[in-house]
């Protein structure tokens, strides 16, 4: 959910308005199914292990049916509700090319990114601060600049700690 861009309150009617809140209030008598509450990771549990079972709780291993789990049940929460509110709509961009951390931090060192889909974010060696300022580049184009500050600040404390 936090790497589809929609309000708090979209995302809120999604999953209240959902096939498997129905389904739970049927079988189910939780606090977690008030109107009012928040989304939290343990309302989002609850679908899941409703929808998932046995897969929920089992071992998770890289490209398994376990992987996949959050992309599908959005899907299915977001599918349903467009199905009830065909004036809702969600900007589906292309895949694209894969901006990778497998290619060179080179391939990084760009102003532009629109032919990209998908990025696999390098780990700890974007914090070395060479790096820092080549992934900046990739946060300017995906972010206003008051984020951009934030994540600069955050990055600043860290070098600061380390």
């Amino acid at each position: 959910m936090g790497h589809i861009y929609l309000k708090k309150k979209a995302w809120r009617a999604i999953v209240i308005e959902s096939k498997q809140r129905s389904e739970l209030l049927l079988s189910t008598n939780s606090s977690l199914l008030n109107e009012n509450v928040e989304l939290s990771f343990d309302l989002i549990s609850l679908y899941s292990r409703h929808e998932f079972r046995e897969v929920y709780d089992s071992k998770m291993v890289k490209g398994d049916a376990a992987w996949y789990m959050d992309q599908i049940l959005c899907s299915m929460l977001l599918t349903d509700y467009r199905e009830n509110h065909t004036a809702f709509k969600v900007d589906e961009r292309g895949r694209g090319e894969r901006l990778d951390r497998a290619d060179s931090l080179e391939t990084w060192n760009r102003d532009k990114f629109d032919q990209f889909g998908d990025a696999h974010l390098y780990h700890d060696m974007i914090l070395e601060k060479q790096n820092w300022m080549i992934f900046t580049k990739l946060l300017k184009y995906l972010f206003d600049s008051k984020l951009v500050n934030l994540f600069n600040d955050y990055y600043q404390q860290y070098a600061i700690a380390h």
